[in-house]
């Protein structure tokens, strides 16, 4: 499972063969039956804890702020470009 945020998702689109959680305080919706949407963090996380041992924060920066002291492992990517961007 990816858990990421509303505009996180919205931005990079569903991958194929991946399940999603995307919190939202938003009215986002989504027909897509491996995405399911949650208003919250902690429920999001209540709710995989009960399918699921794994899960990877895909971000947006709302989310890794509030999951960073909680992760069990981080897998930093490095690449030498410096892309647009206006959180992280």
């Amino acid at each position: 499972w990816l858990l990421v945020g509303r505009k996180t998702f919205e931005s990079m689109g569903a991958l194929p063969n991946r399940k999603y959680a995307v919190v939202t305080r938003s009215s986002f919706t989504s027909d897509n039956e491996n995405v399911v949407i949650f208003p919250s963090i902690k429920d999001a996380l209540t709710n995989l804890k009960k399918i699921t041992d794994h899960v990877i924060v895909s971000g947006g920066g709302e989310i890794y702020k509030s999951l960073i002291d909680q992760v069990d492992t981080l897998h930093i990517s490095t690449i030498d470009i410096e892309p647009e961007g206006d959180v992280y």
